[in-house]
């Protein structure tokens, strides 16, 4: 009977004790959910916080670091387009060094030229030079689009896209196409026009590094604008294998501006082609016609020279040289032209073949063939 008692003194002990310890156990479930819910709230809040607050701290170069080793992905996108019929993305690309960038884009028949500048530690900026040849391969005698994306990229778009937050740049600047004139088949190389020295920056200021003489063939890998609001770059990157450098857009048969759309006034836009025909034809091989009364022709291609003779409307002359820049004189933008005439001699022998410079805007240059 002891035994007994002593069975259900046990039983009845663990009944009366079953509640508190259920209550107990619910209590330290609920305390539990609490602090994993914590944990894991920090896990996903706090401690990206605290790895962002190291990226800050980073150096660019540090964080580019990064997303070459993982391999990001960085899309550049244009939300505008879409609105157009076309897609939003204009391109992606992925650092491959500090220095250099693989630029990728879906659609064929670009070729592109990508570069990557640190500006300082908290922006990098993206240029990507562009031939849209159209079908992949460079036909002869056939055109190429050509134009420029600079593309801006602060530390924090990198650290968003390190976390996978942001994957699109919206911030660039798409300057104006244009189309270049006739090319070599197979290659998008071009001909230098004149003698000119090589500059090692856009600018065309500072340091020279080479000369290139007229007739040398040459690839152009990019453009540069003073203004990324003008129709077409100052200035192009030649390269030739042996010399790489900056010289005059005007130095070169690049930009085709017989597709340009600015009203072609007395021969401002045949300025490369003029060069084109007497680099293939020679001197005299295209002729022009003086338009205005008393037209100063001068022994430079400066306003200020000193002015050799007057040609009256109509005059014909022979185009002998193009001037390697255009001039802006009284908001008329055109080259200087050397050109060859005859001056009646007054003693009614052979007339004297002489030479000068005219303005361009001075003279209508035959479109249509080389002589009038």
């Amino acid at each position: 009977m002891k035994n007994i008692y002593f069975t259900l003194l046990v039983i009845s002990t663990l009944i009366a004790c079953t509640p508190a310890v259920k209550n107990n156990s619910n209590a330290n479930f609920s305390s539990d959910t609490e602090v994993i819910q914590n944990i894991a709230e920090n896990t996903v809040i706090n401690e990206p916080l605290l790895d962002q607050e190291i990226l800050e701290n980073m150096s660019i170069q540090d964080i580019i670091s990064l997303l070459i080793e993982k391999k990001t992905i960085i899309s550049i996108v244009d939300h505008s387009l879409t609105d157009k019929g076309f897609h939003p993305e204009i391109g992606y690309f992925e650092f491959i060094s500090h220095n250099n960038i693989n630029w990728y884009r879906d659609t064929s028949g670009f070729r592109f030229f990508p570069y990557l500048y640190i500006v300082d530690d908290e922006n990098i900026r993206v240029e990507v030079f562009y031939y849209f040849i159209g079908g992949g391969r460079v036909q002869s005698s056939a055109k190429v689009t050509s134009g420029k994306y600079y593309i801006y990229i602060t530390k924090n778009d990198l650290i968003a896209r390190y976390f996978r937050r942001n994957n699109r740049i919206e911030n660039y600047i798409s300057v104006k196409t244009f189309e270049t004139i006739k090319y070599q088949p197979e290659t998008l190389s071009f001909k230098v026009l004149s003698d000119t020295d090589v500059y090692a920056f856009g600018s065309m200021q500072g340091q020279r590094t080479n000369r290139i003489i007229r007739g040398t063939d040459v690839e152009i890998n990019d453009i540069y604008y003073i203004n990324l609001n003008d129709d077409l770059p100052t200035s192009v990157q030649i390269n030739t294998g042996n010399i790489t450098g900056w010289i005059n857009i005007n130095n070169v048969n690049f930009v085709d501006t017989g597709t340009n759309t600015v009203p072609p006034v007395n021969g401002i836009l045949l300025h490369n082609t003029v060069n084109e025909i007497l680099l293939n034809f020679g001197p005299r091989s295209v002729d022009g016609k003086i338009t205005g009364d008393t037209i100063p022709i001068r022994s430079l291609p400066a306003n200020n020279s000193e002015r050799l003779f007057q040609l009256g409307n109509n005059t014909v002359v022979h185009i002998l040289e193009v001037s390697a820049n255009r001039e802006i004189i009284n908001g008329i933008e055109a080259a200087w032209y050397k050109v060859s005439f005859l001056v009646p001699n007054e003693e009614k022998t052979d007339d004297r073949d002489v030479n000068g410079w005219v303005f361009g805007a001075f003279l209508e240059i035959n479109e249509t063939g080389y002589h009038f």
